[in-house]
């Protein structure tokens, strides 16, 4: 078992965005001892983001979720990761739900995560979830946990009573 401890052994993952700051999260959870990650990304690495990648120097090209899985794997043969290279979608979303403990999100579009955010409220979605975003420039970064049994979530920082988007900077 990797890292201190042992509580989080077995528990699945399901990271949504293998950037940036997805490429830092996951190194991070490997490191706490999680063994098994479902990662979603569609996008290519690539120059315009090669440089803020954690793994930057090793890899220069090709799907950040395969390339997210292959150094994990080098680096923690002990995990199972689970690499697609698509965005998630809503029938995904759903399926992956129901077997994940944890779901964090670390994409950057607030329009994917409030529609996301929308079908786990709407699926009453069990597992923890972590939307974790960083503001533009990179100043400033935020962590919000969603507890889906009780009232209040995500879309509540971006929408107002109406439904009307409020808050998009």
């Amino acid at each position: 078992i990797i890292g201190n401890s042992t509580s989080n052994f077995g528990k699945k993952v399901l990271l949504i965005g293998a950037g940036s700051l997805g490429s830092y999260v996951a190194s991070e959870l490997a490191k706490n001892g999680f063994n098994n990650l479902t990662i979603y990304d569609g996008d290519d690495l690539s120059n315009e983001n090669f440089m803020r990648w954690y793994y930057s120097g090793i890899f220069n090209a090709g799907k950040k979720a395969s390339r997210l899985d292959l150094f994990l794997e080098l680096m923690h043969p002990e995990i199972q990761v689970d690499a697609h290279n698509e965005d998630i979608d809503a029938t995904r979303l759903i399926e992956e739900m129901g077997s994940a403990d944890y779901i964090i999100f670390t994409i950057g579009t607030s329009d994917t995560q409030l529609r996301l955010n929308r079908i786990l409220r709407e699926n009453s979605c069990k597992a923890k979830v972590l939307f974790v975003w960083l503001e533009a420039g990179g100043q400033h970064s935020h962590v919000l946990r969603i507890d889906y049994s009780i009232p209040g979530c995500f879309e509540c920082l971006f929408t107002d009573k109406t439904g009307d988007m409020v808050n998009n900077q």
